[in-house]
């Protein structure tokens, strides 16, 4: 058991890579083992018996053993999953193994996991093989946070875990909200998308340029980022922006690196927002006398829970989207987590008009 094939076959590694798609190389319809799968490092990798023991690194990866109903099958997570109570206190009793970027590799070892399943780093998975070289476990590189293959890559765990009926009820669920704001998109002319600054973490001027994830999540949801003939990830200054003059500004919060989930009241997310109107020069930018200035918690932005921003964002550049993102949420928390919906926590700020 527990072979790896890293036979890198060039006809499915050029159309994998070409695509930057995970895929399956064996049938869905094929219950049989060995199963052969390729990761979203493009390796071909064959798996020859039902995987039983699974050490997953990254709370992206944790969220999608979840969602695929496999938490039985964990032997061991990383220290971010174990801090992030908020989604899998269930799982407080697995021991800890380090992170995705710093793993325990003698923990790992002893816990003889058939898989660990980490970030599609090619260093990373470089190096946990060469460290784990005399143990019969096998690495598997999956992100789970990129919204362009993040359902390819569910289809793909699904099937490495003998889950493919659940992932493919994930995949139906997200693809149904995506096809109501893709064709919501598609009726729009380019007057009608709203110019859009995103800032991301606590440096003033941090944005998303083109090819970033950033530039997706506005493109999808309708919008034209200003900073998109930029680099991928970029910091501007305070002049450069108010002479974009973005009508919408969105700007990430990372509440969970300091242990909570979202907002108990209005006060804090209150006084970013006006720190952020309070900037030179920005009383003159439309986002800002328009009143069209937004903070999300990140919890919502990367993993599989990532369609709940997607929403959000279409809602805030196009209000007349017929879309409920806090329902999504809900559904998503109840439907694949298990977790039951905080009505007393804010997500975004300002919220939604009822």
């Amino acid at each position: 058991m527990k072979r790896i094939g890293c036979l890198l076959a060039l006809s499915i590694l050029l159309s994998i890579l070409s695509l930057g798609l995970p895929a399956v190389a064996s049938s869905y319809d094929d219950d049989s083992y060995p199963r052969t799968i390729v990761d979203s490092l493009g390796r071909e990798i064959t798996i020859e018996e039902p995987i039983e023991r699974i050490i997953s690194l990254g709370n992206y990866r944790t969220e999608a053993v979840k969602v695929l109903g496999a938490t039985d099958k964990l032997v061991g997570i990383d220290q971010p999953s174990y801090e992030a109570t908020n989604y899998y206190s269930d799982l407080s009793n697995l021991p800890v193994v380090g992170t995705y970027s710093e793993p325990d590799y003698e923990m790992i070892a002893e816990l003889d996991p058939d898989i660990v399943i980490t970030s599609a780093h090619s260093g990373r998975v470089s190096q946990m093989e060469e460290m784990l070289s005399h143990f019969d476990i096998i690495i598997i590189g999956l992100d789970f946070y990129r919204d362009e293959i993040i359902k390819s890559e569910v289809e793909t765990l699904g099937y490495i875990l003998n889950e493919e009926e659940r992932a493919k009820e994930y995949i139906e669920w997200r693809a149904g909200y995506e096809d109501i704001i893709a064709d919501f998109v598609e009726s729009l002319d380019e007057n009608s998308m709203p110019t859009v600054y995103i800032e991301r973490g606590d440096e003033a001027g941090s944005t998303c340029g083109n090819g970033s994830w950033g530039q997706f999540l506005v493109d999808h949801a309708g919008g034209r980022n200003v900073a998109r003939e930029l680099p991928e990830y970029v910091t501007v200054d305070m002049e450069w922006i108010v002479m974009e003059n973005p009508q919408i500004i969105v700007k990430t919060i990372s509440l969970p690196d300091r242990g909570r989930w979202g907002w108990n009241d209005t006060e804090e997310p209150d006084l970013i927002v006006g720190e952020l109107k309070n900037r030179p020069g920005w009383e003159k930018v439309a986002a800002v006398e328009d009143g069209r200035v937004y903070l999300y918690c990140s919890e919502i932005a990367w993993g599989l829970d990532s369609i709940v921003l997607q929403a959000y964002s279409a809602k805030w550049f196009h209000p007349d989207i017929n879309i409920n993102p806090e329902e999504i949420y809900r559904e998503y928390l109840d439907r694949f987590m298990g977790v039951e919906y905080p009505d007393d926590l804010i997500f975004v700020y300002p919220p939604l008009e009822a």
